[in-house]
């Protein structure tokens, strides 16, 4: 009775029927794009055929075994070769998907639009978790909703989605001071892509510089993570394969998979590679990765947002100083840090280059940075008494808000 007291109280309020309003936006223009491309989008082929091994084995359509044939990928190695190549979540939740709507458009793409939906709405809970302020969780998500990357990666058949929606809830578990269940839900975000692990860190550095409560509350989030993610790989691994394999030897598999030199697709293949970039590319000088013709699909950030990536990251960095330690600045900050430097270790460890749809999950954190900064010059200009100086700093806020919704128009494949 108490839980649909505070959703009718939440409903009331007119941001976050906004809110509501994006979301269902959003949806719209999912369920309108999916239908205008009846081909596989760039990954989509390797997901699908993965999902339609898990349902049929070697029972399945012919065309998934050439394919996988032709790609060098004979179907009897797969459980040995291809499988440990991502974890089994994602997978499993694309096999319920065509199970359930069939090997076509609405099955390869439902749940990745329903799971991009939630992002939305678990974005904005977290940011009102991270500040007192009435309007600045709602620009921050409406940066967020209007960014062409995390609408893209939200539409195609791709695990990352799952990874990263399921993420957002462990951070807003955390921020509710729900340990455990963060914990668990993170070994779950994990089990669905392996790159959001870093969120584990994100939390635990929160919570040290932040919170004034005992560490063993936050030593529940560090036992729950680990023991959920191996104690049901093995389990989701046998659902996927039929087959149980020790959560040990998976992540060694896992790891050797990925630090082999030959498909770590280094720096000498790098000019080979049309989407391929160093890390230090996404910041300085990114591609323009279309990865569909029409409508166009691109693999990029808003160009609005991109520009003003590294001076909000150094506001947040100033921000939390001057504030020492100020949640919401220094949250965004680590997300960003967290997301972003590991893949910098990765190229000088492994010898591995980056694509764009990697450095997808940080996206959000400078939507967060972005809508704070917009929230406080808005401020700032309104308290000016002079009418010239006021408006001088607030317009050029509402012209880029402008702009980036025009670009996020011009960049997204919804006609």
């Amino acid at each position: 009775m108490r839980l649909k007291e505070n959703i009718f109280n939440w409903t009331k309020r007119p941001e976050n029927l906004c809110v509501l309003f994006i979301a269902g936006l959003i949806f719209v223009l999912h369920f309108v794009a999916m239908f205008e491309v009846h081909d596989y989008i760039h990954d989509e082929i390797a997901t699908i055929a993965e999902a339609n091994f898990i349902l049929y084995g070697e029972e399945m359509d012919p065309f998934y075994i050439r394919m996988a044939e032709t790609n060098g990928f004979p179907i009897e190695e797969y459980k040995e070769v291809g499988f440990p190549h991502h974890m089994p979540l994602g997978k499993l939740i694309f096999a319920s998907s065509i199970w359930v709507f069939g090997d076509n458009v609405l099955g390869w793409r439902i749940f990745p639009s329903l799971f991009g939906v939630a992002s939305i709405i678990l974005f904005y809970l977290i940011c009102q978790k991270l500040t007192s302020k009435r309007w600045l969780p709602l620009v921050a998500t409406f940066v967020f909703a209007f960014e062409n990357m995390c609408f893209v990666m939200s539409g195609i058949a791709m695990l990352d989605v799952f990874g990263f929606t399921i993420m957002l809830a462990s951070f807003l578990l955390y921020l509710h001071s729900r340990y455990i269940p963060a914990g668990i839900v993170l070994g779950l975000a994990v089990l669905a892509k392996m790159n959001v692990a870093y969120g584990g860190i994100i939390i635990l550095l929160h919570f040290l510089f932040v919170r004034k409560q005992p560490k063993r509350e936050i030593a529940r989030f560090v036992i729950a993570a680990p023991l959920t993610f191996l104690i049901l790989i093995p389990l989701l691994d046998y659902l996927a394969l039929g087959e149980f394999i020790f959560p040990w030897d998976r992540i060694w598999n896992y790891i050797n998979l990925h630090a082999d030199p030959t498909l770590a697709q280094g720096p000498v293949n790098y000019m080979n590679l049309f989407s391929a970039l160093f890390p230090w590319e996404w910041l300085t000088s990114p591609k323009l990765v279309r990865i569909w013709p029409d409508p166009s699909y691109e693999m990029n950030v808003n160009w609005t947002l991109w520009v003003l990536i590294i001076p909000l990251m150094a506001y947040m960095l100033f921000e939390t100083v001057r504030q020492k330690r100020h949640s919401l600045s220094l949250f965004a900050l680590l997300w960003f840090v967290c997301g972003y430097l590991p893949w910098f270790l990765i190229y000088w460890l492994f010898d591995r280059v980056s694509y764009p749809f990697y450095f997808y999950p940080i996206v959000p954190a400078v939507c967060l940075a972005a809508g704070y900064a917009i929230c406080r010059m808005v401020s700032f200009g309104w308290d000016q008494n002079s009418q010239v100086l006021r408006w001088g700093i607030i317009t050029p806020v509402v012209l880029w808000l402008t702009a980036h919704f025009v670009m996020f128009w011009l960049m997204a494949p919804i006609f």
